[in-house]
Protein backbone atom coordinates (compact mmCIF):
# COMPACT_ATOMS: atom_id res chain seq x y z
CA UNK A 1 0.00 0.00 0.00
CA UNK A 2 2.20 3.05 -1.25
CA UNK A 3 1.70 5.74 -3.48
CA UNK A 4 -0.97 8.69 -4.61
CA UNK A 5 -3.94 6.07 -5.71
CA UNK A 6 -7.16 4.03 -4.41
CA UNK A 7 -5.10 1.30 -2.33
CA UNK A 8 -7.92 -1.88 -1.68
CA UNK A 9 -6.51 -3.83 0.95
CA UNK A 10 -8.15 -7.44 0.68
CA UNK A 11 -6.90 -7.27 4.79
CA UNK A 12 -9.53 -4.77 5.88
CA UNK A 13 -12.09 -6.20 3.48
CA UNK A 14 -12.14 -9.31 5.71
CA UNK A 15 -12.22 -7.13 9.10
CA UNK A 16 -15.45 -5.54 7.54
CA UNK A 17 -17.03 -9.04 6.04
CA UNK A 18 -15.34 -12.16 5.76
CA UNK A 19 -17.74 -13.05 3.48
CA UNK A 20 -17.67 -10.55 0.85
CA UNK A 21 -13.39 -10.62 0.82
CA UNK A 22 -13.77 -14.53 0.64
CA UNK A 23 -16.56 -14.37 -2.66
CA UNK A 24 -14.41 -12.08 -3.97
CA UNK A 25 -11.19 -14.53 -3.88
CA UNK A 26 -13.30 -17.39 -4.82
CA UNK A 27 -13.98 -15.87 -8.14
CA UNK A 28 -10.62 -14.79 -8.94
CA UNK A 29 -9.64 -17.98 -7.95
CA UNK A 30 -12.42 -19.56 -10.40
CA UNK A 31 -12.41 -17.28 -13.08
CA UNK A 32 -8.58 -16.63 -13.88
CA UNK A 33 -7.80 -17.79 -17.22
CA UNK A 34 -4.83 -19.99 -17.74
CA UNK A 35 -3.19 -20.63 -21.19
CA UNK A 36 -2.50 -24.55 -22.80
CA UNK A 37 -1.23 -25.53 -26.41
CA UNK A 38 -3.32 -28.05 -28.09
CA UNK A 39 -1.00 -29.23 -30.97
CA UNK A 40 -0.06 -26.34 -32.45
CA UNK A 41 -2.38 -23.99 -31.25
CA UNK A 42 -2.52 -21.53 -27.91
CA UNK A 43 -5.83 -21.65 -26.22
CA UNK A 44 -7.24 -20.79 -22.55
CA UNK A 45 -9.07 -22.40 -20.30
CA UNK A 46 -10.98 -20.88 -16.59
CA UNK A 47 -8.84 -22.41 -13.82
CA UNK A 48 -12.37 -23.90 -12.75
CA UNK A 49 -12.14 -25.93 -15.69
CA UNK A 50 -9.34 -27.74 -15.02
CA UNK A 51 -9.19 -31.22 -13.48
CA UNK A 52 -5.76 -31.65 -12.53
CA UNK A 53 -2.32 -30.01 -12.52
CA UNK A 54 1.23 -31.63 -12.52
CA UNK A 55 4.63 -30.80 -12.57
CA UNK A 56 7.40 -32.14 -14.82
CA UNK A 57 11.61 -31.63 -13.65
CA UNK A 58 13.38 -30.61 -16.81
CA UNK A 59 17.20 -30.34 -17.24
CA UNK A 60 17.47 -27.09 -15.73
CA UNK A 61 16.29 -28.40 -12.41
CA UNK A 62 12.95 -26.29 -12.76
CA UNK A 63 9.38 -27.56 -13.83
CA UNK A 64 7.23 -27.14 -16.98
CA UNK A 65 3.45 -27.45 -15.77
CA UNK A 66 0.83 -29.32 -16.94
CA UNK A 67 -3.26 -29.27 -16.77
CA UNK A 68 -5.66 -32.04 -17.03
CA UNK A 69 -8.94 -31.18 -19.03
CA UNK A 70 -12.36 -33.27 -19.27
CA UNK A 71 -13.28 -33.17 -23.20
CA UNK A 72 -15.67 -35.04 -24.70
CA UNK A 73 -12.53 -37.54 -26.19
CA UNK A 74 -12.17 -38.24 -22.57
CA UNK A 75 -9.58 -36.50 -20.09
CA UNK A 76 -6.68 -34.68 -22.09
CA UNK A 77 -3.52 -33.44 -20.28
CA UNK A 78 -1.62 -29.93 -21.81
CA UNK A 79 1.34 -28.00 -21.14
CA UNK A 80 0.87 -24.45 -20.05
CA UNK A 81 1.98 -21.78 -21.27
CA UNK A 82 2.81 -18.11 -19.68
CA UNK A 83 2.34 -14.48 -21.73
CA UNK A 84 6.24 -12.62 -22.17
CA UNK A 85 6.10 -9.74 -20.04
CA UNK A 86 6.71 -7.35 -22.91
CA UNK A 87 4.20 -9.01 -25.81
CA UNK A 88 1.42 -10.69 -24.57
CA UNK A 89 0.95 -12.25 -27.78
CA UNK A 90 4.73 -13.97 -27.31
CA UNK A 91 3.82 -17.21 -25.06
CA UNK A 92 5.97 -19.71 -24.00
CA UNK A 93 6.25 -23.09 -21.76
CA UNK A 94 5.65 -21.70 -18.30
CA UNK A 95 9.42 -22.77 -16.65
CA UNK A 96 8.74 -22.21 -12.86
CA UNK A 97 11.06 -23.41 -9.38
CA UNK A 98 7.48 -24.44 -7.81
CA UNK A 99 3.89 -23.97 -8.23
CA UNK A 100 4.24 -21.25 -5.96
CA UNK A 101 6.10 -19.10 -8.62
CA UNK A 102 2.83 -18.96 -10.17
CA UNK A 103 1.11 -15.46 -9.63
CA UNK A 104 -2.60 -14.27 -10.91
CA UNK A 105 -1.62 -11.31 -13.36
CA UNK A 106 -4.20 -8.67 -13.60
CA UNK A 107 -4.57 -8.00 -17.13
CA UNK A 108 -5.77 -4.49 -16.90
CA UNK A 109 -3.40 -2.87 -13.93
CA UNK A 110 -5.39 -3.00 -10.73
CA UNK A 111 -4.80 0.60 -10.06
CA UNK A 112 -5.69 2.07 -13.15
CA UNK A 113 -9.59 -0.24 -12.80
CA UNK A 114 -9.69 1.27 -9.41
CA UNK A 115 -9.14 4.79 -10.47
CA UNK A 116 -11.88 5.19 -13.22
CA UNK A 117 -14.28 3.22 -11.12
CA UNK A 118 -13.49 6.20 -8.49
CA UNK A 119 -13.60 9.08 -11.29
CA UNK A 120 -16.64 7.79 -12.52
CA UNK A 121 -17.97 8.04 -8.41
CA UNK A 122 -18.73 4.07 -8.35
CA UNK A 123 -17.12 3.02 -5.62
CA UNK A 124 -17.53 5.84 -2.77
CA UNK A 125 -17.20 2.94 -0.09
CA UNK A 126 -13.99 1.80 -0.99
CA UNK A 127 -12.94 4.98 -1.80
CA UNK A 128 -13.00 5.60 1.84
CA UNK A 129 -11.31 2.68 2.59
CA UNK A 130 -8.29 4.00 0.90
CA UNK A 131 -8.71 7.18 2.50
CA UNK A 132 -8.77 5.64 5.92
CA UNK A 133 -5.86 3.66 5.14
CA UNK A 134 -3.71 6.26 4.35
CA UNK A 135 -4.67 8.42 7.20
CA UNK A 136 -3.65 4.95 9.20
CA UNK A 137 -0.58 4.75 7.94
CA UNK A 138 0.56 8.18 8.16
CA UNK A 139 -0.67 8.25 11.95
CA UNK A 140 1.11 5.07 12.32
CA UNK A 141 4.72 6.95 10.94
CA UNK A 142 4.17 10.28 13.21
CA UNK A 143 4.50 8.10 15.73
CA UNK A 144 7.23 6.12 14.52
CA UNK A 145 9.95 6.71 11.74
CA UNK A 146 10.51 3.08 10.72
CA UNK A 147 8.21 1.36 8.06
CA UNK A 148 4.77 -0.38 9.42
CA UNK A 149 3.43 -3.57 7.96
CA UNK A 150 0.51 -3.74 5.93
CA UNK A 151 -1.37 -5.59 8.83
CA UNK A 152 -0.70 -2.65 11.61
CA UNK A 153 -2.11 -0.04 8.66
CA UNK A 154 -5.38 -2.32 8.44
CA UNK A 155 -5.72 -2.69 11.97
CA UNK A 156 -5.00 1.11 12.97
CA UNK A 157 -7.49 1.80 10.31
CA UNK A 158 -10.10 -0.26 11.55
CA UNK A 159 -10.22 2.09 14.33
CA UNK A 160 -11.64 4.43 12.90
CA UNK A 161 -15.99 4.73 13.36
CA UNK A 162 -16.59 4.79 9.92
CA UNK A 163 -16.22 1.22 10.02
CA UNK A 164 -19.11 0.67 12.64
CA UNK A 165 -21.77 1.64 10.38
CA UNK A 166 -20.72 0.93 6.93
CA UNK A 167 -23.10 -0.43 4.65
CA UNK A 168 -22.07 -3.72 3.65
CA UNK A 169 -24.18 -4.80 1.22
CA UNK A 170 -23.30 -1.68 -0.83
CA UNK A 171 -19.28 -2.31 -0.60
CA UNK A 172 -20.70 -6.30 -1.76
CA UNK A 173 -21.88 -4.23 -4.93
CA UNK A 174 -18.88 -2.28 -5.27
CA UNK A 175 -16.62 -5.43 -5.32
CA UNK A 176 -19.03 -6.57 -7.33
CA UNK A 177 -18.62 -4.07 -9.74
CA UNK A 178 -14.55 -4.00 -9.50
CA UNK A 179 -14.68 -7.50 -10.61
CA UNK A 180 -16.42 -7.12 -13.57
CA UNK A 181 -14.23 -4.36 -14.49
CA UNK A 182 -11.23 -6.72 -14.16
CA UNK A 183 -9.71 -9.99 -15.79
CA UNK A 184 -6.87 -11.90 -14.47
CA UNK A 185 -4.91 -14.53 -15.95
CA UNK A 186 -2.07 -16.80 -14.49
CA UNK A 187 1.66 -16.02 -15.26
CA UNK A 188 4.95 -16.96 -14.19
CA UNK A 189 6.17 -15.04 -11.31
CA UNK A 190 9.37 -14.11 -13.23
CA UNK A 191 8.01 -13.12 -16.51
CA UNK A 192 5.29 -10.63 -14.16
CA UNK A 193 7.68 -9.00 -12.12
CA UNK A 194 9.23 -7.47 -15.56
CA UNK A 195 5.96 -6.92 -17.01
CA UNK A 196 5.39 -3.04 -17.22
CA UNK A 197 1.89 -1.71 -16.33
CA UNK A 198 2.71 1.64 -17.80
CA UNK A 199 0.65 1.64 -20.62
CA UNK A 200 -2.92 3.08 -20.01
CA UNK A 201 -5.78 2.46 -21.84
CA UNK A 202 -8.51 4.72 -22.97
CA UNK A 203 -11.28 2.43 -22.72
CA UNK A 204 -11.47 -0.84 -21.27
CA UNK A 205 -14.11 -3.29 -22.79
CA UNK A 206 -15.41 -7.15 -23.00
CA UNK A 207 -18.15 -8.46 -24.77
CA UNK A 208 -20.83 -11.24 -23.74
CA UNK A 209 -18.41 -14.49 -24.73
CA UNK A 210 -15.47 -13.82 -22.62
CA UNK A 211 -13.14 -11.54 -25.32
CA UNK A 212 -11.04 -8.20 -23.83
CA UNK A 213 -9.76 -5.51 -25.28
CA UNK A 214 -8.16 -2.71 -24.16
CA UNK A 215 -8.36 0.97 -26.26
CA UNK A 216 -5.18 2.26 -26.54
CA UNK A 217 -5.76 5.80 -28.83
CA UNK A 218 -7.61 7.11 -30.68
CA UNK A 219 -6.61 8.74 -33.74
CA UNK A 220 -7.22 10.70 -37.19
CA UNK A 221 -5.23 10.48 -40.30
CA UNK A 222 -4.76 13.01 -43.02
CA UNK A 223 -8.09 12.47 -44.59
CA UNK A 224 -9.81 12.80 -41.24
CA UNK A 225 -10.56 9.44 -41.55
CA UNK A 226 -10.96 8.31 -37.69
CA UNK A 227 -9.37 4.89 -35.91
CA UNK A 228 -9.42 3.09 -32.85
CA UNK A 229 -5.63 1.35 -31.69
CA UNK A 230 -6.43 -1.18 -29.35
CA UNK A 231 -5.16 -4.36 -27.72
CA UNK A 232 -6.80 -7.83 -27.51
CA UNK A 233 -5.87 -8.72 -24.30
CA UNK A 234 -6.65 -12.66 -24.90
CA UNK A 235 -3.91 -12.63 -27.49
CA UNK A 236 -2.12 -9.02 -26.58
CA UNK A 237 -2.33 -8.35 -30.36
CA UNK A 238 -2.46 -4.78 -31.08
CA UNK A 239 -5.22 -3.94 -34.02
CA UNK A 240 -6.49 -0.97 -35.56
CA UNK A 241 -10.35 -0.72 -36.50
CA UNK A 242 -12.46 2.77 -38.52
CA UNK A 243 -13.84 3.96 -35.06
CA UNK A 244 -16.72 4.25 -36.51
CA UNK A 245 -17.47 0.68 -36.89
CA UNK A 246 -16.73 -0.13 -32.99
CA UNK A 247 -20.25 0.33 -32.36
CA UNK A 248 -20.56 -2.47 -30.27
CA UNK A 249 -18.50 -3.95 -27.04
CA UNK A 250 -15.76 -5.52 -29.43
CA UNK A 251 -14.61 -4.70 -33.09
CA UNK A 252 -16.07 -6.31 -36.08
CA UNK A 253 -13.53 -8.65 -37.05
CA UNK A 254 -14.23 -8.01 -40.68
CA UNK A 255 -12.89 -4.78 -39.87
CA UNK A 256 -9.70 -5.55 -38.55
CA UNK A 257 -5.89 -5.03 -39.30
CA UNK A 258 -2.87 -5.98 -37.19
CA UNK A 259 -0.97 -2.47 -36.38
CA UNK A 260 2.34 -4.07 -37.73
CA UNK A 261 1.04 -4.69 -41.20
CA UNK A 262 -1.04 -1.21 -40.88
CA UNK A 263 1.68 0.97 -41.44
CA UNK A 264 2.17 4.75 -40.69
CA UNK A 265 -0.64 7.21 -42.21
CA UNK A 266 0.46 10.28 -40.59
CA UNK A 267 -1.62 9.78 -37.62
CA UNK A 268 -2.76 12.38 -34.87
CA UNK A 269 -3.49 11.32 -31.42
CA UNK A 270 -7.29 12.55 -30.31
Amino acid sequence: MSGDKTWLSLDLIAKIDPGIRAEYVDIINSETVLYYKDNIIIKNIKCKDIWCVSLERNVKNKYYMYVTIKEKTGYNTYQVYSPNAKEGKVKAPMEIEGIDKVVIDHVMPIDQSLRELASSGLIPILECCSTILKKAKKSLKSRDKKSRSNDMIVSEAFKDPYFRNINKQNLKIEMDTLMNDSWYRLMDSYQNGLKSNNLEFVEFRSNNIGKHIGIIMKVQDTKNNEYLVYRDLDTGVDYVENSTSLKSNYPNQKNLKELTSFGSKGWEVL
